[in-house]
């Protein structure tokens, strides 16, 4: 390094050291800090402990019911190929599945006695195998009720391309055996997969759960076979699922309440199974405790609130080994993050971020990039607190240690903190200057990703809301057009940030006057808010007001008031469970449906 870089390196230490002095003097006083957590954030860390202790009472149930973990290893062979998949129910062998909802149930009504047998037969040999027959339990429910039928066949397989979406049903009929070892798990598979014991039966596709457990640490394994079904001279096929359980197991479940956690969490994380299992190994982690001063084991709430108080032993985390320092800021980095987003305890967030930029400052130098990701991270907060000078000042200082610092002005960094830039300037209703910078996030994405990349139509989106809080109705939906169909190719048709484009395209329909267009694309946004985030969601809230006014300017008072009413019943939920006051800032002062108004739109 130069005499002149190190000069250039040793003013920009000072200044991030100034900034570092300034945000703790502004926003908390450090060592005195008394960090009061609210009601909702302590059961959420109560919760969170409860969860991982579940966790690890499932894990430690199944090593000891199947110590060498030899039902986990177990490979199940599938033997229907995906084309056939859809023949799930068929009058004869070739002949098309079933195509509606009352051919179902007559076919499932025929193959429920078929399927009794089978399990029977299936338990008995099992036992006279391995013994213990006595303990294990069988359970045939009756089938499937028909509004859950109609519900999981919408919900699930409307968007299946092969077959009605009711042909996919495949636990019309369904049985589940709670078996007492092991061993006669194994044995059953075993059985069932010999086509000398019954080569009617086919397994079509197969769940072994206890190779991957639920979120909770549930195991089991749930595998659906094709039996025959022979009535008078003619013959069928029927898909039926069996679940397959050990009993300790099954007992230790009904203890735990297991199933409880996942509802609670999955209320706070967006998205599918996948999604809430990557969150809930990040809160695990956050929960793992280690050195660094922080020796904590546990997540409840004691623990962290003297963690905040106190701090973390700055010098110690500094001089960690490379290994182990970087899982503690990672530790800390998703500490933040769930503080911030999921809680809104912005002010906790807040001061772990401005720690975590002193200690990156002084472990990694000031040109590093986590540097100036610590300072966007906490220009968001502000914004988020709707502190806009303050977001403003230390967006433009990492924009310029980054134009200054980065090989290139084209660099996605730079691309994202314009992109932060501007959501102030929206949010300042300042259009042009936010419309600028997007229009220069978007350029350096395009160069960067090509144009039918996820973050581009990101940023396109931005760009439509511009336009459509500008009154530019025609052009947002030539560009909400480009962001939906880039969005449907890379995340699929029912994840949430669909409905945040369905959404704005309502908002342009509605803007033009075609109300029954915004309607429909309503609907369709409040369709997957529900599936992602559960009724009691505000974004669920906001898509029952926006139904509600288009509605009521339609003239359908009747269907408006109803969605009104929702709105209002959603809304009460989540701010009793947020803990929050209501405010004007989010309802529009109205409890009777024809004086409502449009809420301000701040989405972007």
């Amino acid at each position: 390094m130069t005499d002149e870089m190190e000069e250039e390196e040793n003013r920009l230490r000072e200044t991030i050291w100034k900034d570092i002095k300034w945000l703790q003097s502004s926003h908390f006083s450090t060592g005195t800090t008394k960090s009061k957590l609210r009601p909702r954030t302590i059961k959420y860390l109560e919760t969170l402990r409860m969860y991982l202790q579940c966790r690890e009472r499932m894990n430690a149930k199944y090593i000891q019911v199947d110590e060498f973990q030899t039902i986990a290893k177990f490979s199940i062979e599938q033997e229907l190929c995906i084309e056939r998949k859809n023949q799930q129910v068929s009058p004869q062998d070739g002949n098309p599945p079933v195509s509606t909802l009352e051919e179902l149930y007559a076919a499932a009504n025929l193959a429920l006695p078929v399927f009794k047998q089978t399990i029977q037969r299936l338990v008995q040999r099992v036992c006279k195998e391995c013994g213990g027959g006595d303990a294990v339990e069988i359970v045939i429910p009756p089938i499937k009720a028909r509004y859950r039928a109609q519900e999981k066949a919408r919900n699930d397989y409307s968007q299946r391309d092969r077959g009605p979406a009711i042909s996919w049903l495949y636990d019309m009929v369904r049985g589940s055996i709670k078996f007492t070892s092991a061993n006669q798990i194994e044995k059953c598979l075993e059985i069932l997969q010999k086509k000398s014991y019954d080569d009617t039966i086919r397994i079509v596709k197969a769940k072994n759960r206890f190779r991957n457990p639920t979120l909770t640490g549930y195991r089991d394994l749930n595998i659906c076979i094709q039996i025959v079904v022979n009535n008078d001279s003619s013959m069928m096929k029927h898909i039926c699922e069996v679940q397959i359980h050990h009993k300790e197991i099954k007992q230790l479940d009904e203890e735990l309440h297991s199933h409880q956690y996942y509802e609670y969490f999955r209320s706070y994380f967006a998205g599918g199974n996948d999604s809430l299992k990557d969150r809930l190994e990040d809160l695990k982690l956050i929960a793992g405790g280690g050195g660094g001063g922080m020796t904590t084991t546990t997540t409840d709430s004691s623990a962290l609130i003297r963690l905040l108080e106190e701090g973390f032993d700055r010098d110690v985390l500094i001089n960690l080994p490379s290994h182990s320092y970087l899982l503690q800021e990672a530790r800390l980095d998703l500490l933040a993050s769930y503080f911030c987003h999921d809680l809104g305890e912005y002010k906790v967030a807040l001061q772990l971020y401005i720690k975590l930029l002193e200690v990156r400052l002084i472990r990694s130098g000031p040109r590093h990039t986590a540097v100036r990701t610590m300072y966007n991270h906490i220009a968001n907060i502000f914004r988020d607190q709707g502190k806009d000078d303050s977001a403003m000042t230390l967006y433009r200082r990492c924009l310029g240690m980054e134009q200054k610092l980065l090989d290139t002005e084209q660099h996605t960094n730079i691309a994202t903190t314009y992109k932060n830039m501007a959501h102030v300037h929206y949010h300042r209703g300042e259009l042009e200057k936010a419309l600028q910078l997007y229009e220069k996030c978007l350029e350096i994405r395009i160069k960067a990703f090509g144009e039918e990349h996820y973050d581009v139509s990101t940023a396109l989106h931005y760009i439509a809301t511009v336009q459509r809080s500008q009154g530019r109705y025609q052009d947002a939906m030539v560009l909400y057009k480009r962001v939906l169909s880039v969005e449907l190719n890379s995340v699929g048709p029912d994840h949430y940030d669909i409905a945040r484009t369905y959404f704005g395209m309502a908002h342009a329909m509605q803007g033009l006057g075609k109300l029954d267009a915004a309607i429909e694309l309503f609907s369709k946004c409040l369709e997957i808010r529900q599936r992602a985030f559960g009724e009691d969601h505000i974004l669920v809230a906001y898509a029952y007001h926006a139904m509600a006014v288009v509605l009521k300017d339609l003239g359908n008072l009747e269907r408006a008031t109803v969605m009104y009413k929702n709105y209002q019943e959603v809304r009460k939920k989540t701010l009793e469970k947020d803990g929050s006051v209501a405010t004007n800032d989010a309802h529009d002062g109205s409890d009777d449906v024809l004086h409502i108004v449009h809420l301000k739109d701040t989405t972007i």
